[in-house]
């Protein structure tokens, strides 16, 4: 990430809202890969009834729900940082687009 270097010892971080877009579509991308997992393995989990029946299968699929609905948690979670990024990248782009605006409406010689 590029420093702002237009200002004398200023370190503050120039936002580059396409690559923060681009991060987001990366996150989701990966966010879907765990969200297919998660089904996968609870599915398979909740298919053990068909071959093993007993208290300490129940007791797995009982736990296996549980670890289903942290998960559901975690992506709910990883979802929104996602959301916040695109959320940052948007206002990072109207701020620019309203500063061009203002700059644009001055006239060409504000000396005078």
């Amino acid at each position: 990430m590029p420093f702002n270097t237009n200002k004398t010892n200023d370190k503050s971080v120039v936002a580059n809202d396409d690559k923060l877009a681009d991060i987001a579509l990366n996150i989701e991308s990966i966010i879907n890969n765990i969200e297919n997992s998660v089904n996968k393995i609870n599915n398979l989990l909740d298919n053990t009834k068909y071959c093993w029946n007993d208290t300490p299968s129940d007791m797995l699929r009982e736990d296996s729900k549980f670890d289903y609905v942290l998960a559901r948690r975690v992506i709910i979670k990883l979802s929104r940082q996602k959301n916040d990024l695109l959320q940052i990248a948007g206002n990072y782009k109207t701020a620019e687009k309203d500063n061009a605006n203002i700059i644009n409406s001055l006239p060409n010689n504000i000396l005078e």
